[in-house]
């Protein structure tokens, strides 16, 4: 079995969606009292909630534990909008829900890390997230946890309660459910952790309402950090609430196992028992293992080249806050400790016979650290800016080569209008042609040096006196009748431009 391993630190959540990269998340729970006023039942304190006047309310949010142990009376409601909303009740009645007509009310369960829609209330000690739509806008006080007339309470638990003027989508309410905020405000918002027992109010956090807490026996607040079945953070919408946490980001480790003598059916089949068996290794719950993909690949003899029975190669990837100690153990892991672990996660789901034959041959692990990702950055970047600098200084020198051959070509040119050359005209090249230019044109050509040779050797056989001195040194003539006047070869170096 071959494991590759890396290291890879993101962010799993879209922290642009939260302000500051933070979120403000509900902290509390409340309940106003169990209700029971005698231990047979018979009787009932009314311990509720009753909300301030608020306006154009079309949808309500919350979330609810209701307790297993009620009253002995039949009816308890969970919240009661009469009379603004006329058919506005929905409450328990005998085990089963009776909803007032002007409502439409979804439920649903966080599990798994994600909501889930309820199809059956009511359910006990369990926490619901409620989301109820009114078939129009209406204006009251709305009496949590009883009836309008506040009698017939209900024994429950509260986390929050948000109104709405605006119906919410499919995808708000699902969001919501996961414990997610909104970029739509709501009206304003009920936040158990601003609930005072003591002075039996519940203002929202800004203070624009207060609501009035009729509280008893069994009144209480607690922290939801302790309870079950809910989002790591349920997020308000308004600012102050709850309290302000940093977000983290999530990091994962992810790898790939090479197993021999299984199948890639068997090993798809099997995922569950692979999952256990990285955790294992891990020492992370189960959960935290996802198993990413499943192939098969064909294995060749180093020597001969022959087939051998083909592997199977398993990616995954790991979740943990600790996630340097997770990679560090998954990489100092032996091939047998590997062996045992998925012996022992294959025993415990009863699958044996699948994993009899599968054996941990290699063991190979890189860890990829968030430093040395910035440093393949800053190694990739210092790669571009040379690759530019590299091209620059060609051009430079392509440059360069270019204004000496210009340079020279034009001293040439006058130094031939000295010597009466005929006007000569200049071609406009392309740009780049001045390069080839200066090597491809010779300072004189072979045929132009012979005839000078010629013409100078004539010139010392006739030497004729002449305005010369008689020095027997002839004029400069021209040669060929053609014109051309032999040019001066240039000292060394004296062209050279500086670049």
């Amino acid at each position: 079995m071959r494991l590759h391993l890396a290291l890879c630190l993101w962010c799993a959540a879209d922290l642009a969606a939260v302000d500051a990269q933070q979120s403000n998340c509900i902290t509390k729970w409340m309940t106003p009292g169990d209700t029971l006023a005698t231990p047979d039942k018979s009787s009932s304190t009314d311990n509720h909630v009753k909300l301030p006047r608020i306006s154009n309310i079309r949808a309500v949010s919350f979330w609810l534990n209701i307790n297993s142990v009620q009253d002995a009376f039949g009816w308890d409601y969970i919240l009661d909008a009469r009379p603004g909303l006329s058919s506005g009740w929905i409450a328990n009645k005998y085990g089963r829900m009776n909803i007032g007509s002007n409502w439409n009310v979804k439920y649903y369960t966080y599990e798994n890390e994600q909501a889930s829609r309820l199809w059956a209330m009511p359910v006990y000690d369990k926490w619901v997230f409620v989301y109820a739509q009114a078939d129009y806008a209406f204006t009251e006080e709305i009496t949590l946890l009883t009836r309008y007339s506040e009698n017939e309470d209900l024994a429950a638990k509260v986390a929050s309660f948000t109104l709405w003027d605006v119906a919410l989508t499919q995808q708000q309410i699902e969001q919501l459910a996961g414990g997610g905020k909104l970029t739509v405000q709501p009206i304003n918002e009920f936040v158990a952790d601003q609930a005072d027992l003591s002075a039996s109010t519940w203002p929202t956090p800004d203070g624009a309402f207060v609501a009035t807490i009729q509280r008893g026996t069994g009144s209480a607040t607690g922290n939801l950090a302790a309870e079950v079945g809910l989002p790591a953070c349920i997020e308000c919408h308004t600012p102050g609430c709850g309290e302000t946490l940093e977000a983290e980001p999530t990091a994962v480790v992810s790898g790939s196992l090479t197993l021999s003598g299984i199948s890639a059916a068997g090993a798809f089949a099997s995922e569950a028992v692979l999952q256990d068996a990285v955790a294992r290794v891990a020492d992370v719950p189960a959960d935290a293992v996802t198993i990413t993909g499943v192939r098969s690949v064909q294995r060749r003899r180093a020597l001969r080249r022959r087939l051998e029975a083909s592997t199977v190669v398993v990616d995954y990837e790991v979740e943990a806050t600790n996630s340097e100690t997770v990679a560090r153990k998954l990489a100092d892991a032996t091939p047998s400790v590997f062996d045992g672990a998925i012996q022992s996660a294959a025993a415990a789901a009863g699958v044996e016979a699948t994993f009899a034959d599968v054996k941990t041959e290699e063991l190979s692990a890189e860890e990829l650290s968030a430093e040395s990702a910035d440093s393949d950055e800053d190694d990739a970047s210092a790669a571009k800016t040379a690759s530019v600098t590299l091209i620059a200084s060609v051009t430079a020198g392509i440059c360069c080569l270019a204004a000496a051959a210009v340079m020279v070509k034009r001293a040439l040119l006058a130094r031939r209008g000295k010597k009466k050359t005929p006007a000569v005209v200049e071609p406009e090249l392309p740009r780049g042609a001045a390069v080839v230019l200066a090597y491809a044109q010779p300072l004189a050509s072979i045929k132009e040096r012979a005839m000078v040779e010629v013409a100078h050797t004539a010139a010392e056989k006739e030497a004729v006196p002449s305005g010369y001195g008689g020095m027997g040194v002839a004029p400069e003539s021209e040669y060929g009748g053609m014109g051309v006047i032999a040019p001066e070869p240039s000292q060394e170096g004296e062209y050279d431009p500086e670049c």
